[in-house]
């Protein structure tokens, strides 16, 4: 793009598209792999499912897995398609599922129902905050009022089935309602390489601390040059993806418990390594 030049959606959805096919090819290896990921993550939806009862981990690790597969199809997006600066953002969340998931492999039940607690209650703090906001300013509040009301009735309701699995509603917040990646790790043994390396390096990415510079800004004789449209310069990020989607797979479907999706998802995340060793 010349600096006389100023673009809009249209051209930027053209140069974006351009650059998706012309990286494509670097890829031909695992970039089939996409269905078989998403044959996986349907398999899993197709379970039973709930929140009460026996197996509350099997409603969460879905919810999990699917937003993890929806945030792989965009970073997948936009690894090809030139903004590889953007995958880091899209991934971290993908790397807290996974920390999610090593709780509720160790405690389903707890694990799972205290991230619902946790999370609801979260919830409710920052809309109450905004309907005090409103109201203050004198706003309309909408339905706010009666979604915080269902919301609590949620929260009713999660507590006292902790409390009919023998647990105490409390104690499980504290412990699984808020993530801390860093403890978490610890806890696993993972810290130096997964929350020290892999996390901290995209941390770096999400607060904004310059690490994503290099992918789109270049220094050339008597010349500094920024890049606002899509350029080739991390096509590794296309890597990354997959490995961060397999992975979640591997140990949702040990959760649920069908070995031969595991182990199927636990394959291609192999040969994924071992097509690119330097991820």
């Amino acid at each position: 793009m010349s600096e006389e030049t100023f673009w809009g959606w249209p051209e930027f959805k053209a140069e974006i598209a351009k650059m998706t096919s012309g990286q494509e090819r670097y890829f031909k290896s695992i970039l089939p792999l996409l269905k078989k990921g998403d044959e996986i993550v349907a398999k899993i939806v197709n379970h039973p499912l709930s929140y009460l009862g026996k197996r509350p981990q099997d409603f969460v690790v879905t919810s999990l897995v699917t937003r993890c597969f929806r945030l792989s199809i965009i970073a997948l997006h936009s690894a090809l398609g030139g903004y590889h600066d953007t995958v880091p953002v899209l991934l971290r969340p993908s790397y807290e599922i996974g920390l999610r998931l090593l709780q509720i492999q160790r405690e389903p039940i707890p694990a799972s129902l205290g991230y619902l607690l946790g999370g609801t209650k979260e919830e409710i703090r920052i809309a109450e905050s905004w309907l005090k906001y409103l109201r203050n300013s004198r706003q309309p509040t909408g339905n706010l009022e009666h979604n915080i009301k269902s919301l609590k009735a949620y929260v009713k309701i999660i507590r006292k089935e902790l409390e009919s699995h023998g647990y105490s509603p409390d104690e499980v917040e504290k412990k699984y309602g808020k993530l801390s990646p860093q403890r978490v790790a610890k806890e696993f043994g993972i810290e130096e390489h997964f929350y020290d390396i892999s996390f901290g390096f995209m941390s770096g990415y999400v607060h904004e601390r310059g690490f994503a510079l290099d992918n789109y800004y270049r220094h050339i004789p008597k010349r500094r040059v920024y890049h606002t449209g899509p350029i080739v310069k991390n096509p590794g990020s296309v890597v990354d993806v997959f490995i961060d989607l397999f992975r979640n797979l591997h140990m949702t479907e040990e959760i649920i418990g069908e070995p031969k999706l595991a182990e199927q998802a636990l394959t291609a995340y192999k040969n994924i390594s071992k097509t690119f060793p330097m991820r």
